[in-house]
């Protein structure tokens, strides 16, 4: 079992940590995972935690590199890498990492963010999502897809032939959480209910040429006088704020494929609010991240030889 381990990906984000041991073709031997992300590392001792974590796995297997992305290699983790402006050519990362020496005599290598600018020249940035994006464009023939990537910060990601062309970022899913618990709204409505009926009405009804701060103060008239329910309110609202995602991400989408990658409960309400737009997509597993870190640890063995 030992000579069929070729490296290590972790995947360390703001609340968790992801660890995948990797053989041949990106097949999973082992995962851990823990909620350690990097805003609960007192101390900023990065590389204790990380000891803790995966060190038998580096005793098992001392030459395996090992590759880390994701918010660790923010400002606000182990070391800051550098953004890659794009296009960005997601082949040629293993260029673009950074190293970090731990202690033990070994390396572990930092996978760089992205940045875009978009037409006003106002920058885009994310951490950890690219090789997510590096998966799903090694393991899909396709010369163009759109991305998206549904979560506390959305992306929607335009990819060509393998590279990044343009990428663009919405607060949807921290949004709903503060429109939930933090408003006017939060006193009348039953925050674990869930409706797919409401769900798409809130799609449906962003579709309309309203303003959404209007619309989401509708919400609370709308439970004043019983046309909506309390225990609806909480879908309806998650309907209207991915709705207005959609409506703007999905502009000039025409005849490209669509991938969601994420949480599968999470990409299934994605899917059904595309559909209301009249088009489809496809649910790619989370665990796709694996075949991007398998496709960079073979970028690193190449580009070491």
């Amino acid at each position: 079992m030992i000579d069929e381990a070729i490296g290590i990906g972790c995947d360390w984000g703001t609340t968790s940590f992801r660890a995948y041991l990797l053989g041949r073709d990106a097949q999973i031997i082992e995962k851990i995972e823990a909620q350690k992300g990097i805003m609960s590392i007192k101390d900023g001792d990065f590389e204790k935690v990380f000891e803790e974590i995966v060190g038998t796995w580096m005793d098992l297997y001392p030459t395996c590199p090992i590759v880390l992305s994701g918010m660790i290699g923010s400002r606000q983790g182990w070391l800051e890498a550098p953004y890659i402006e794009c296009p960005a050519q997601l082949n040629q990362l293993a260029k673009k990492l950074t190293v970090i020496n731990l202690f033990r005599k070994r390396k572990v290598f930092l996978v760089p963010g992205l940045t875009f600018k978009d037409e006003e020249g106002i920058p885009d940035v994310m951490r950890g999502e690219e090789i997510q994006i590096l998966g799903s464009s090694s393991t899909v023939d396709q010369k163009e897809q759109l991305i998206c990537l549904p979560g506390s910060h959305s992306k929607w990601v335009r990819v060509s032939c393998g590279n990044v062309i343009a990428f663009s970022t919405y607060m949807t899913g921290e949004t709903y959480e503060a429109v939930r618990k933090n408003t006017i709204l939060s006193k009348t409505l039953e925050p674990d209910a869930w409706s797919e009926e409401a769900f798409m009405s809130g799609v449906q009804y962003s579709k309309r040429n309203k303003n959404i701060l209007s619309q989401l103060f509708h919400v609370r008239t709308q439970i004043l006088f019983h046309e909506l329910s309390s225990d609806e309110s909480t879908s309806f609202i998650s309907g209207l704020l991915i709705g207005h995602e959609l409506k703007s991400a999905l502009q000039n989408s025409h005849g490209l494929k669509i991938h969601l990658i994420g949480d599968m409960a999470l990409t299934k309400i994605y899917g059904d609010a595309i559909s209301e737009f009249g088009k489809t997509a496809i649910q790619v597993d989370t665990d796709i991240v694996t075949a991007g870190y398998y496709a960079l640890l073979k970028q690193i063995a190449e580009h070491v030889e």
